[in-house]
């Protein structure tokens, strides 16, 4: 396999559950960029939250943020793509949510505005390293808003989910956990945002292996030669990619990338 380009989620796939990185696949990773790997995070948190993984890992190429609406480059720290709405297009789906009581933020490139800020859901932004900022109408952002994210009980949300998709079918709404629905653009996936970085460094999905854990990960996977998908990732999304890793806690990551780097069998 000629592999050169590692595109690999975040929360769920590279981080363990409490929300750190291991030091096998600190190391793992290392070894990776000794060896002329490329390195892209591909993730549904924004460039800021994405900073102190950054950080820690070296990261110098761009990082896929907002489930592909933007594309950071964290030399620059600037967006170099950049995929949403005005946030008048968004109207119809902030009245749901405020009619149903649904706790929403919607995020630009590099902010998150709120109209309040459910006690129950401070411990999220807080894990995220997020700060929203607080306005009275969402409606009112004059900066693009690349993603509209409704944070609740999965319960909850598996009953609003269907509703969703019925009533805004113009949008692209995904389950990008289990607590969190994003609405976005349609032309703003994890795969877009790949196929973007893919085309820039002239690399060819068989070029290419992707790690993910959850159904905003399927397209990325499917479009890279390689999709690797977690052993905690639902089954639907195991049967559709080409390996399945060990789980986020047990190194899986790590360990499919030592295995890469040694020649050895992937399956």
């Amino acid at each position: 396999m000629d592999i050169r380009l590692l595109a690999i989620d975040v929360d769920g796939t590279l981080l363990r559950d409490d929300h750190q990185l291991s030091q096998r696949t600190l190391q793992a990773i290392f070894r990776a960029q000794r060896e002329g790997l490329k390195i892209v995070l591909a993730t549904g948190r924004g460039p800021r939250s994405c900073d102190p993984i950054i950080d820690q890992l070296g990261i110098m190429d761009p990082v896929i943020t907002h489930n592909g609406a933007v594309v950071y480059h964290p030399l620059r720290n600037t967006a170099e793509k950049e995929v949403g709405f005005k946030a008048g297009e968004l109207k119809e789906v902030v009245e749901y949510c405020r009619m149903r009581d649904l706790h929403f933020d919607a995020s630009t490139a590099f902010h998150i505005y709120v109209e309040e800020v459910k006690e129950a859901v401070l411990p999220v932004y807080e894990r995220f390293f997020a700060q929203p900022i607080t306005v009275e109408d969402v409606g009112q952002i004059g900066e693009t808003i690349v993603k509209l994210t409704l944070t609740e009980d999965p319960e909850r949300l598996d009953q609003v989910m269907p509703d969703l998709l019925r009533r805004f079918p113009h949008f692209s709404i995904i389950r990008s956990g289990a607590t969190f629905i994003d609405v976005m653009h349609p032309k703003a996936t994890k795969a877009q945002g790949l196929k973007y970085i893919m085309d820039k460094l002239n690399l060819t999905p068989r070029e290419v292996m992707a790690f993910g854990n959850y159904y905003n990960d399927l397209e990325m996977l499917q479009l890279a030669g390689t999709g690797v998908a977690m052993e905690n990732a639902p089954e639907e999304v195991k049967k559709k990619a080409d390996l399945v890793a060990k789980s986020n806690n047990e190194d899986g990551v790590a360990q499919v990338i030592e295995r890469l780097l040694e020649g050895k069998s992937l399956g």
